[in-house]
């Protein structure tokens, strides 16, 4: 299951946040290589295997969320900004007012995941699949954190499988999941200490909140 952090803690409950993200892997590539193929084919494999997968994707422009009947668009061409339609399951947001970062994504819906895929992100920090398939993809082979890439059975700066192999996604995913989980255990938590702010006008680690430094107050949070 995801990693749950406590992102800051109080003596009142109401101001104690907790989330819980999954590991993240991305999907990358050109136009037109498969990507959407791909992680279709690996989120039915995993699922049967029974982990629980989110799957995000990036899009570049406008997306297409339904008939322009529908309520949701009538009050969108309406001019709404934004227009939400929240249904039990469903929710569909139109004309954010900002784009809406990747592990906010996650920690807000994929939190009961196993694992999050997305198709896209390609210059985020996380973990990705290249999917290659012609001289355009140069320049990708050299995005960070490229850890397998598909396509090719002999360059790369990380592990290949060929296109054909089609378990060979899913099996590296899980190999992948797996290294993350150990690697996992027995890390509580890491502290960033910055220098001095030139919002806030002092050391960060220096400032104090309820008669106690910040340094103090994430110390005795992630040992406890």
């Amino acid at each position: 299951s995801g990693q749950r952090v406590k992102l800051f803690s109080s003596p009142d409950p109401r101001y104690t946040f907790v989330m819980s993200i999954p590991p993240i892997l991305c999907v990358v590539g050109g136009s037109g290589v498969g990507k959407t193929s791909l992680l279709e084919r690996a989120v039915r494999v995993l699922v049967s295997d029974g982990l629980k997968v989110g799957a995000i994707k990036h899009a570049s422009g406008a997306l297409e969320v339904g008939p322009a009947g529908k309520d949701s668009a009538r009050l969108a061409a309406a001019g709404a900004l934004p227009a939400i339609a929240a249904g039990p399951h469903d929710l569909i947001v139109q004309g954010a007012p900002r784009p809406a970062p990747l592990l906010d994504l996650a920690a807000s819906f994929c939190g009961g995941s196993d694992l999050v895929l997305t198709e896209g992100y390609k210059h985020s920090p996380h973990d990705k699949i290249l999917i290659v398939g012609g001289d355009d993809d140069k320049p990708d082979r050299h995005l960070p954190a490229v850890r397998l890439i598909v396509g090719e059975a002999s360059r790369g700066p990380g592990d290949t499988v060929d296109r054909a192999d089609t378990a060979g996604v899913p099996a590296w995913i899980k190999q992948w999941l797996d290294r993350r989980h150990r690697l996992a255990d027995g890390v509580v938590g890491a502290v960033l200490v910055g220098g001095r702010s030139r919002r806030m006008g002092a050391d960060k680690a220096a400032m104090r909140f309820g008669g106690r430094g910040v340094l103090a107050n994430l110390t005795e949070l992630l040992g406890g």
